[in-house]
């Protein structure tokens, strides 16, 4: 992963990926909301109330998922991929520890056969390498993670 096109394959399968993970999140809502219809026609009492406030939450607690996806999607998409000297937002980091693509708060991704880890600029790590350049060493966690390249 040495050129900006590989950062920008990276960026479209990272998209995908929040995108699908969003069309799933949309079903388990819809169907979480017809089941809550479905099971509050006609009923009446306490079991039924109880179990409608419950799908309630439910729905709520997947409705903020995907609030939190749909920022993801937007984050990242406004992550400008220009080259730069140092480390900054957008930028693809190799260490001698692994790769790092400092956009969003994601965790781990396959990426050619590679680990990234995707982080977020305001992370610990993020911060420490930013600013940095190629052959610059960063200690973090104890490790000592070197810059090899850059893009």
């Amino acid at each position: 992963m040495t050129d900006n096109f590989e950062k920008r394959v990276l960026v479209t399968g990272l998209l995908n990926t929040l995108n699908d993970r969003i069309n799933l999140l949309k079903a388990d809502i819809a169907g979480n909301v017809q089941e809550a219809a479905d099971n509050n026609k006609g009923s009446a009492g306490d079991k039924h109330e109880v179990g409608f406030e419950m799908q309630s939450m439910e729905i709520e607690k997947l409705s903020l998922r995907l609030i939190e996806l749909e920022k993801m999607v937007f984050d990242l998409s406004n992550v400008q991929l220009t080259e730069s000297s140092q480390v900054d937002t957008g930028s693809l980091v190799q260490t001698n520890h692994g790769h790092y693509f400092i956009s969003i708060a994601f965790g781990q991704m396959k990426h050619r056969d590679q680990w990234v880890y995707i982080i977020s600029p305001q992370s610990p790590l993020a911060q420490a390498l930013m600013n940095k350049e190629v052959g610059q060493t960063v200690t973090f966690n104890g490790l000592d993670h070197r810059i090899l390249s850059l893009v």
